[in-house]
């Protein structure tokens, strides 16, 4: 059965689209390349069906398996390949709608483990499962209502809280929970605008070495190490998206000539810049 009154809803001010909705659901073939830019978004992948090879954090490759959902890291940009056919849910938001009382991601905080990671995991239960069935046919019968999708985000929250414990919560969401921060939130903004450690200091009104100290607790890496991923993602998916020719696209980024960002790229990624685009194309 179709949604009635279609246009009406199309209509309200309250309807997302497609293009803006937080809840997508992604069928892919086999050998298909993906980019799951997350950056500042809070993403959270649901899969379904198949399986999903990705490349995170310090080049480190993962693969998402159905029957599990993941959280991934709103620092950084996925990329990756389908190993099959697969189905996913996404869902991104920038900040969280949880109406539990008892769901409180400052309580969680004392519960996150010492080793947390870029990517985590935990199983789909069947009330996940059920969950997910529901969002599905809300999709596919285009009910982009954000306050409806408000309200099925703060259900996700209910039965996290309902089924997980206090230390798989934690650990699951760890980035959210560290991600609202005044600092974290401050350099991230900041570090759009800058290039070294000492500039990202002197942005955020910091002495260099107050500003290191900082950032090694709540980032737990090394500031320099960090904006070198940042920057690192930024080059891979530029040459990834844009159609812009690499002479174009190297001042772009920050480089002298394309033959700088060839180099840089035979670096980092142990390819020319011409052999990333081939790859991905």
């Amino acid at each position: 059965m179709d949604i009635l009154y279609f246009n009406e809803h199309q209509q309200c001010r309250h309807y997302l689209s497609e293009v803006r909705s937080l809840f997508k659901v992604h069928e892919l073939p086999a050998h298909h390349r993906i980019i799951i830019d997350s950056k500042g978004l809070y993403a959270f992948v649901f899969m379904l069906k198949g399986e999903v090879e990705i490349n995170c954090c310090y080049d480190q490759t993962h693969r998402l398996t159905a029957g599990n959902m993941y959280s991934l890291n709103e620092q950084y940009t996925y990329t990756g390949i389908t190993l099959g056919d697969t189905e996913s849910i996404i869902l991104m938001f920038e900040n969280p709608h949880i109406r539990c009382d008892e769901f409180s991601l400052i309580k969680l905080r004392k519960y996150i483990p010492k080793e947390t990671h870029c990517i985590e995991k935990l199983p789909i239960l069947p009330q996940i499962t059920d969950y997910l069935n529901g969002m599905r046919f809300y999709i596919a019968h285009k009910m982009y209502c954000a306050h409806l999708q408000d309200i099925k985000q703060s259900e996700w929250f209910f039965l996290m809280r309902a089924f997980f414990t206090k230390e798989e919560n934690a650990q699951f969401f760890h980035s959210l929970i560290r991600g609202n921060n005044p600092f974290m939130i401050m350099v991230k903004q900041k570090s759009r605008e800058v290039k070294t450690v000492a500039e990202l200091a002197s942005a955020c009104n910091m002495t260099e070495r107050t500003f290191r100290r900082h950032f090694k607790q709540y980032f737990q890496i090394a500031p320099k190490q960090w904006l070198l991923e940042q920057n690192k993602q930024q080059v891979e998916l530029e040459l990834m998206k844009s159609e812009d020719g690499l002479k174009i696209l190297a001042p772009q980024l920050g480089f002298c000539s394309d033959t700088q960002l060839s180099n840089y790229c035979r670096r980092y990624f142990k390819k020319t810049s011409s052999e990333i685009r081939k790859a991905n194309s």
